[in-house]
């Protein structure tokens, strides 16, 4: 009698394992695979975007931008920040007697674009698609064409050189702006001259930039475009 018992119990779980099998089989089963998180950008918090190709090289710049007729006096401070991601930044400090107008451009990769105002504490949201291959020059190309393939006209190659411890391609471009790229450094402009001005990096590193740059106050205020830089009555 013991025997038995073991034996129609053994056979029922066979039994019940088949057919779960055949019902999970039906209806599509497949291996369990953690999901990719995509991030939503909320202000005051660093976004990281999904994983992207690793052909994005992080890097945190700072360039200064001074009349060539005044060497002494700096008109504008540029910051750029790239993530790995390929989200990117770029803040505009420019300088004036009155005072200063900081602005910022912040693009997410899987997220929105943000628009700011930080001496005046404001912001535009801007929805955006995806950040696109030919937002970025591709180095393989000597900076000369983006990762999609396009290429901007009447560019050239006119010399080689260093900046600091980076390698530069230095190309003209149709306006005859003679801009230094780092081709080891996602093509970063590390110098631009043209025929008043001479902007230079005054700082340069390698890596993910500062999380700071990407984040947006909660005391920022939601203006339109047009409002964007011009004095509010806030309640």
């Amino acid at each position: 009698m013991r025997r038995f018992t073991i034996s129609t119990l053994t056979i029922l779980l066979w039994t019940a394992a088949v057919v779960l099998a055949g019902v999970a089989l039906m209806r599509g089963w497949r291996p369990f695979q953690p999901a990719t998180a995509n991030v939503a950008a909320a202000p005051g918090l660093p976004v990281l975007a999904a994983p992207a190709p690793a052909r994005h090289v992080p890097y945190y710049l700072e360039r200064e931008t001074r009349a060539k007729d005044e060497p002494g006096r700096v008109i504008s401070r540029k910051i750029y920040g790239l993530r790995s991601d390929g989200s990117f930044v770029e803040q505009y400090i420019l300088v004036k007697a009155t005072g200063s107008r900081v602005t910022r451009r912040i693009r997410f990769a899987l997220g929105p674009t943000w628009i700011t105002d930080d001496v005046r504490q404001q912001r535009v949201d801007r929805p955006s698609g995806p950040v696109t291959a030919n937002m970025f020059r591709d180095p393989s190309t000597d900076c000369l064409k983006t990762y999609g393939g396009e290429s901007a006209k009447e560019e050239k190659i006119v010399g080689r050189g260093r900046v600091g411890q980076f390698a530069t391609i230095q190309i003209v471009d149709g306006n005859g702006a003679s801009v230094s790229y780092a081709n080891g450094l996602s093509c970063a402009v590390l110098a631009r001259r043209t025929a008043d001005l001479e902007d230079a990096a005054v700082v340069i590193t390698a890596g993910e930039p500062p999380a700071t740059l990407f984040q947006i106050a909660p005391e920022y205020h939601v203006v339109s475009p047009e409002q964007l830089g011009k004095p509010e009555v806030r309640k």
